[in-house]
């Protein structure tokens, strides 16, 4: 009595539109509730996949994370081959949303793990003697598909693809056929170290010991352009948001080499009676600071949201594709916070669209940075200032320039284009304020075209009176 194989025990298959190949392939449950992955070719490929399946389970040897084949052998179809099933989601969809050093690092042990494939030696019998150069088949296979994308009839600006292709292909030419994998900019200047099995690039190792007094790290930001390196951190009850200044990071060692970190410690410091001082509903809890070493630490409460700011553009136009009522109540939300502002004595600066915090289930709102925020209104002695450039008021990048409410005004009329006309524009991107742009009322539109006039003088002259202006038009 022979083995039943898997491919007569299917009891569900479910069709997976994936993949450039002419495979059709099905995620396979069978009898015994156990999935697989189901790959089937036209039988006139028998040769090849055969020579394939034996490849992978060469590779599957060698102890790569794959999905392992398993059965191979013909059906009513063609071929087909059976491989393990791994429950997981696309990268493709994923990897945008991960810190970019959790991206490197995948890529970091991608490239190791192909390292390890292309040390599986290939005899010439292995080769078929009609097969093209590696590099010239490469070179096809993507002219092809470019070709494809000219055909398809959308387009980028720029010809971004062609480029993109042109200098993949320059690459692979210089690793000089996988000879020279590892190119000299790979691994340098920056550490990778681990904290509760979360990665972090600094420019050297430094002791986070300190982080365990409030629970276990679950979330890192480390390419924060203040200098401080983030923390999410949890007890099991409950979570905090921590900042934490004293260690150069690889982004603050790259743009700034020359900056001492003790300017980071002052600068944190110094934010710490802002938080106190502008306590509100709509702004992350501060909980407690304190000196750790020659650094400084800040504590505060987490707050479930993300930024939907241009340091993620996938939850941008997540953000865009809210209903536009829901994107008005942020913008509201914003507003109100910067009436507080005003009214305790405080210039916003630095104020942009990954200062806010949005919960996508809940709605809520929360501000969660605020460090640059100015006691008084003061005279602008640097030029171009702080912040967003395309929601910044002319006054902030000329040198003399009166920085007070009536630049605030300005801000929160800049902001208000960007989160409310048509979001046909980049997070980098001057929001279109033309009235054809506008989505609400014209009523609305004069209010914040107002707010935003190059002359300080034509402008509401607070936040108070352009929210009075603003529910006014409603």
């Amino acid at each position: 009595m022979t083995d039943m194989k898997i491919y007569d025990t299917i009891a569900k298959k479910e069709f997976i539109d994936k993949g450039w190949s002419e495979d059709k392939k099905y995620r396979i449950t069978t009898a015994g509730e156990t999935k697989y992955l189901l790959r089937i070719s036209p039988i006139e490929r028998f040769e090849a996949r055969k020579n394939l399946f034996e490849m992978l389970e060469r590779i599957a040897a060698l102890g790569v994370p794959m999905c392992e084949p398993i059965e191979f052998g013909t059906c009513a179809e063609g071929v087909y081959f059976i491989q393990s099933w791994i429950d997981g989601e696309e990268l493709g969809d994923i990897l945008p949303t991960l810190p970019k050093t959790e991206q490197y690092l995948l890529g970091f042990k991608s490239g190791e793990i192909l390292r390890k494939i292309h040390n599986i030696s290939v005899s010439e019998s292995d080769i078929q003697s009609e097969r093209p150069d590696w590099a010239e088949s490469f070179d096809h296979t993507t002219d092809d598909r470019i070709q494809k994308y000219h055909d398809c009839g959308a387009s980028f600006d720029g010809d971004e693809i062609d480029k993109m292709a042109k200098q993949t292909q320059e690459i692979l030419a210089w690793f000089d056929d996988l000879n020279n994998p590892v190119p000299s900019w790979y691994l340098k200047d920056f550490y990778v170290q681990y904290i509760d099995g979360i990665p972090c690039k600094l420019k050297e190792p430094f002791d986070f010991s300190f982080l365990k007094e409030y629970g276990k790290v679950f979330k890192i930001f480390d390419e924060q352009g203040s200098g401080c390196i983030c923390f999410g951190v949890s007890n099991g009850k409950n979570k905090y948001f921590i900042k934490f200044a004293g260690v150069k990071t690889f982004l603050s060692a790259k743009h700034h080499p020359d900056y001492p970190v003790s300017d980071d410690v002052a600068r944190l410091k110094a934010s710490v009676p802002k938080y106190k001082d502008l306590a509100h509903p709509l702004l992350i809890n501060f909980i407690e600071a304190k000196a750790v070493g020659s650094g400084y630490v800040t504590v505060f409460d987490w707050f479930d949201g993300e930024s939907f700011g241009d340091l993620n553009l996938l939850l941008w136009e997540k953000f865009f594709s809210l209903p536009l009522n829901q994107r008005m109540k942020v913008f509201e939300d914003i507003l109100q916070f910067h009436e507080h502002v005003a009214k305790c004595g405080y210039v916003a600066i630095d104020f942009n669209d990954n200062s806010p915090l949005y919960n996508f289930e809940t709605g809520k709102v929360m501000i969660c940075d605020i460090d640059f925020y100015a006691k008084q209104s003061y005279i602008n002695g640097m030029g171009r200032g702080l912040g967003d450039q395309v929601i910044m008021a002319p006054e902030e990048f000329r040198i003399g320039g009166v920085i007070d409410e009536v630049t605030n005004v300005y801000t929160m009329g800049a902001t208000a284009f960007r989160l409310l006309a048509n979001s046909n524009h980049s997070p980098f991107e001057k929001a279109n304020r033309s009235p054809e742009a506008w989505q609400l009322n014209m009523k609305l539109y004069e209010v914040v075209k107002k707010a935003v006039s190059d002359e300080r003088s034509d402008r509401q002259q607070s936040i108070e009176q352009l929210i009075a202006d603003w529910k006014a038009a409603k």
